[in-house]
């Protein structure tokens, strides 16, 4: 019986071993091919680079022609290589015409297709990725529905995507996003601070809508256009019901500096809201200036830590103005006032000593 155990065991173990040395051979041989196919594309790659090199130096017409031949012998998925290295081609007339040439060759279909339903995620992915420099006809509508996939990356390589289209129809879609909480506010809105200010007017219907993130974010994306001719228009968010929307108001206010919103902001001084007495401070310095100081002294007795704070910064950086009015704190009975008055006084001779 001991005999016949070794013997099947023997037997498993040698089964084993080949086993390993075949699955051994099949990767080394999978690696193999795996190089050798890549080196191929490589050199093909290197090719496809060269003619376009070569073609950037002949007139228009051998332009067009010798580009457009070269992108239909090319396969979709070199044109993502062929994008990325477009640094090595030189540029000029050739690099608006590029694109022209990828959309005359015949294969911005079979991208569109992968990009909307390939079951293969990366190269999906990557398809996805090439619509955002191609921004073929099909492009939004179909990045507008991966953007909702309930795969992070496919969802999140949508929105990359997305932020190279930069057109009003792209920055819909991506506030669409804000209000379906699909990324969050702020991811979004680092990539609509780079549109062109086209989309302002988008903003500002954002603004007025119903969802509270969308409008804060709207109100938020505004503020870096600083558009003049919306000044007034925002300055009636200051009366909002929401705090955040009035703290965003006098924000964006500020960054624009408009000096007929100042009594919008200056409402906001007497806010029950803390972050909004804040911001106010902030943007009426802004819109203002020293000119500001007789409207945000008195809140160096807020009762809130950072208001003061804020306050006592400004009075600083003005002190000439400043100083009537911490003379006469320093009269009064407060001793926290005192003491900041005392702080001021100090920060203020550091901060002018060093020429700021």
């Amino acid at each position: 019986m001991g005999k016949y155990y070794f013997e099947l065991i023997r037997n498993a173990d040698i089964v084993l071993i080949t086993l390993n040395f075949g699955l051994a051979a099949v990767i080394l041989i999978y690696a193999a091919i795996d190089k050798w196919s890549e080196g191929i594309r490589y050199r093909h790659l290197r090719h496809i680079i060269s003619g376009l090199q070569t073609l950037a130096f002949k007139d228009d017409n051998s332009l067009i022609n010798g580009c457009t031949l070269i992108m239909r012998k090319s396969t979709p998925f070199e044109f993502s290589d062929i994008l990325k290295r477009q640094s090595k081609i030189p540029s000029g007339k050739f690099s608006s015409q590029l694109m022209e040439c990828i959309n005359d060759s015949g294969k911005i279909p079979g991208i569109e297709r992968t990009a909307k339903k390939s079951m293969l995620k990366w190269r999906r992915i990557e398809a996805i990725v090439m619509l955002g420099y191609l921004n073929s006809a099909n492009a939004l509508g179909i990045l507008e529905q991966s953007l909702s996939s309930k795969d992070s990356d496919i969802s999140y390589f949508s929105l990359i995507s997305l932020g190279h289209i930069k057109n009003a129809e792209s920055a819909k879609i991506l506030l669409a996003a804000v209000k379906n909480r699909t990324f969050a506010g702020s991811k979004i809105a680092s990539i609509l601070e780079h549109f062109p200010p086209v989309i302002v007017e988008i903003l500002i219907k954002g603004a007025e809508g119903q969802d509270e993130s969308l409008r804060v974010w709207s109100i938020k994306l505004i503020s870096r256009f600083k558009p003049k001719q919306y000044a007034n228009k925002i300055s009636v968010f200051t009366d909002d019901a929401s705090p955040d929307i009035r703290a965003s108001a006098c924000e964006c206010l500020g960054e624009i500096g408009e000096e007929s919103t100042k009594e919008a902001v200056k409402k906001c001084l007497k806010d029950n809201i803390w972050y909004v007495r804040m911001h106010a401070t902030r943007a009426l310095e802004s819109i203002l200036g020293p000119g500001s100081i007789s409207d945000i002294a008195p809140l160096l007795k807020d009762d809130h830590w950072f208001v003061r704070e804020n306050v006592k910064d400004i009075m600083v950086k003005h002190f000439s103005q400043a100083r009537p009015f911490i003379e006469k704190f320093l009269g009064e009975t407060d001793e926290d006032v005192k003491r900041d008055c005392v702080e001021i006084m100090d920060n203020a001779m550091k901060y002018h000593k060093a020429g700021a």
